[in-house]
């Protein structure tokens, strides 16, 4: 399998990720366009394809059209990312990019020729056809603008951005300026090999170069994009596990929350597993420190630094709510004000009321239901 072959996969993986979070709401379309665009372009290009479909004028034109609209896109994002206006297009510039794509199709006049396997025979055939020069001077000069631009945009905010997005914009300027070298040596290539200027080995240097050049961009840009898919797919399962983890104690305390009398609580392999595995974290982290408020009368005194000890007298604590016990003392809140602390806080309770037993014999919790994600009162409200 070829190299180009092998980024191409990455990159529709990567393209597989990106449109499930933007349908979910949590991604870019311009970034989501700019990877799909990406791989279709580096899929036509790779060998193995190019042998099997062969090299036609329409494939061609459609793998640099790819290439050229991956760019637009990205610029997109990083304009949008750097919160200015994400249009590309007013009158005049719509009207620049119709002829764009009208002489980026040119060569579709003669959509039925079969290139050259061999670069210096397609060259020839380049050099005889005013078409494809009309396409190729504009393939690679939108290219070689777009790419600056992206590149100048990616480093001037780079150092405005945090986290990720810094990460993002630093890979995709350095990939946009081996991007725009691709496009000087590419046509320095096409211009040696038109005129026959220079020797064959000064031809194959070049042919080489603006390849490395072309699958370097490519490679660092699908590297600062999946970085981004990586780093979600982490996020999704921190949530998870959090909500698997925090589980059995929400069950074994979920009457002692304030509900509404028809709600039940999700199993708990629906509840990680659903889409809004978010909110259900929250719902997690509220509703236990609601039922921990409640139960701060009836607890008894325990070593609260021993999560084990709070779990069983939290037990002991619900199971004497239930039975009608008088309260002994006022109620105290649960540490920390974020939710990432109060997980903190509550997950060795939760590992600790599991190992009790107690979520369903001592409180007479239900067992689980199907996941619901907001509250019964706000649902009829």
């Amino acid at each position: 399998m070829s190299d180009g072959l092998v980024v191409a996969l990455a990159l529709w993986v990567v393209a597989g990720i990106q449109v499930v979070r933007t349908l979910r709401g949590a991604g870019s379309w311009s970034l989501t366009v700019a990877v799909v665009a990406l791989a279709t372009g580096l899929t036509i290009d790779a060998d193995v394809v190019s042998a099997a479909l062969g090299r036609s004028v329409v494939l061609a034109v459609v793998e640099h059209t790819s290439i050229l609209v991956a760019a637009v896109a990205t610029l997109a994002f990083i304009r949008c990312a750097a919160d200015e206006n994400g249009h590309l297009a007013n009158p005049v510039r719509r009207a620049a990019w119709i002829v764009a794509a009208v002489a980026l199709t040119a060569p579709l006049l003669r959509a039925t020729q079969e290139l050259p396997a061999a670069a210096e025979a397609r060259a020839d055939v380049y050099a005889d056809s005013p078409f494809w020069g009309i396409h190729w001077a504009t393939f690679l000069g939108l290219l070689m603008v777009v790419m600056c631009r992206c590149a100048v945009l990616g480093f001037s905010n780079a150092p405005r951005a945090r986290g990720l997005l810094r990460v993002r914009l630093v890979g995709i300027g350095v990939a946009c300026v081996v991007g725009a070298g691709y496009a000087v040596l590419k046509s320095v290539l096409l211009v040696t090999l038109a005129l026959s200027l220079g020797s064959a080995e000064l031809a194959d240097v070049l042919s080489a170069a603006e390849q490395a050049a072309l699958m370097l961009s490519i490679t660092i840009t699908a590297a600062a994009l999946l970085a981004g898919a990586v780093e979600s797919i982490r996020q999704e399962i921190v949530v998870r596990s959090r909500v698997w983890a925090l589980w059995p104690l929400w069950v074994g305390l979920w009457e002692h929350a304030p509900h509404m009398p028809s709600a039940t609580p999700p199993r708990r392999l629906a509840a990680t597993l659903a889409r809004e595995s978010r909110m259900i974290l929250v719902r997690q982290v509220v509703e236990l420190g609601d039922a921990t408020r409640t139960l701060g009368p009836f607890l008894r005194e325990r070593d609260a630094s021993s999560p084990a000890d709070e779990a069983r007298a939290l037990a002991d604590a619900a199971a004497r709510r239930s039975a009608g016990a008088i309260p002994e003392g006022p109620g105290q809140p649960a540490p920390g004000s974020t939710v990432d602390e109060r997980v903190a806080y509550l997950r060795p309770i939760a590992r600790g009321w599991g190992r009790t037993g107690a979520a369903a014999s001592k409180t007479g919790a239900p067992r689980g239901a199907p996941v619901r994600t907001v509250y019964d009162s706000d649902r009829e409200a």
